[in-house]
């Protein structure tokens, strides 16, 4: 069987998620557990579309560090090729606090190394990506950003062939702001 042959803009981070027992206490520590994993909207969309046997080339940005190399090396891994900046910062976190009933009570998102991606590094590597069947951008990357991909990669008779998975207020907002279309019915 034929492989989608998909490229990727999105971020990637280390997920830290700490889960209070109880009801957070604001003045005090907080007995609980923390787990850690990786995560961003953009490399999940990119694990799980190499786990469908799908040919997948992930732009993103991943830090100069440890937790760096060692999402690289699960990436690569999975057969997935990254192509990043090399930011002189730290990988991506995103730190979410839950409550004692699992819900989430608070969080803090790092995004200094996705933030490092720029329409500049990426077109270094137009060919690969105008030769991919399909786009994939995350909400996460700076409107700017996507706009400039809107306008870029316009193919296939004009028409830019991409599944945009972001939220519905956030997808609207950015592409009436640079013209990629008039109004979206939310029925």
């Amino acid at each position: 069987m034929m492989k989608d042959r998909v490229v990727i803009f999105g971020g990637s981070n280390v997920d830290i998620i700490g889960e209070s027992k109880k009801k957070i206490n604001l003045s005090d520590a907080n007995s609980g557990k923390i787990k850690t994993t990786y995560g961003g909207a953009g490399r999940n969309i990119a694990v799980n579309l190499a786990l469908l046997d799908n040919d997948v080339t992930f732009f993103t940005g991943i830090g100069n560090d440890y937790l760096g190399s060692l999402m690289l090396k699960n990436l690569s891994d999975l057969g997935i090729k990254v192509l990043y900046p090399k930011p002189k910062t730290s990988s991506s976190l995103y730190m979410a606090i839950n409550d004692g009933k699992g819900e989430l009570f608070t969080s803090i998102y790092d995004s200094r190394a996705i933030d490092c991606l720029s329409l500049p590094f990426i077109r270094k590597d137009e060919f690969e990506i105008r030769e991919r069947e399909y786009l994939v951008m995350d909400s996460n990357l700076p409107n700017k950003l996507i706009g400039d991909l809107f306008h870029v990669f316009r193919i296939r008779n004009g028409v830019l062939n991409a599944y945009l998975l972001m939220r519905l207020l956030n997808f609207q907002s950015t592409c009436i702001q640079f013209g990629c279309l008039k109004e979206i019915s939310t029925n």
